[in-house]
């Protein structure tokens, strides 16, 4: 299976988040979030995911990747003291 897509907005969370998420536990929530989003597809991701040819699995990967780099930025921001 194909899973550059999946990879891609794996490495887009790791790189666009504070080290403290990008390792350990955090690293596993992470995961589950980016899985979970990318499974439901909340709006508008599964809009998104309807682009032609390959553009919609990679850009609802992206969104997914998005919405789950916003809630570990409120996670390490409401965590952090």
């Amino acid at each position: 299976a194909v899973v550059i897509d999946e990879a891609w907005a794996m490495w887009a969370i790791m790189l666009s988040t504070p080290p403290v998420v990008s390792s350990g536990p955090m690293a596993a929530v992470a995961f589950v979030l980016f899985r979970a989003f990318d499974v439901v597809k909340p709006p508008p991701l599964r809009w998104v995911s309807r682009a032609p040819g390959g553009w919609g699995i990679m850009l609802d990967d992206l969104g997914a990747a998005a919405y789950t780099i916003l809630i570990l930025y409120g996670l390490a921001v409401t965590s952090h003291k």
